[in-house]
């Protein structure tokens, strides 16, 4: 079987699921085993027992690094549905926890308006701006400004 046709193949197989939109997200299976390998190592569990108090179950891991290598070898679409479902979970836990401990800034629905993406210097920075090279080379005395493009 040729390279083009076994991709061909994969493609078909990817495009009948239901999660086919997110399967970029799995990454390769030696990722999934080395994550399990870190986890259950003498370091990560004394670092897990200090910081948590107790150990962290690993086995989400291993399931993962066995149903990717069932995905790999035997093609079985379902196993890589639940590797990206465990992708998905992971991804959305820490978008939760991203939101729960930074209240430092709130996060916008929509991107930022003209006003507020590029706002009018305060007064004291725009007379410094005058008499400076930067301020002298960029603005062309009516307000706008024109574009150098230097390549060496």
């Amino acid at each position: 079987m040729s390279e083009d046709s076994a991709k061909n193949e994969e493609n078909v197989v990817r495009e009948e699921s239901k999660l086919s939109k997110y399967h970029w997200m799995v990454r390769p299976c030696e990722y999934y085993s080395d994550e399990f390998k870190d986890c259950t190592s003498l370091k990560a569990r004394l670092h897990q027992r200090f910081i948590y108090g107790e150990f962290i179950n690993c086995e989400q891991w291993r399931t993962d690094a066995e149903n990717c290598m069932k995905w790999r070898n035997a093609k079985d679409v379902q196993a890589l549905d639940t590797v990206t479902k465990s992708e998905l979970k992971k991804k959305i836990s820490r978008h939760l926890s991203t939101r729960a401990t930074a209240a430092v800034w709130e996060f916008r629905d929509t991107p930022p308006s003209a006003e507020e993406w590029k706002p009018e210097l305060p007064p004291h920075l725009k007379k410094r701006m005058e008499n400076s090279t930067i301020g002298l080379v960029t603005e062309d005395g009516q307000g706008s400004f024109r574009r150098n493009c230097c390549i060496m």
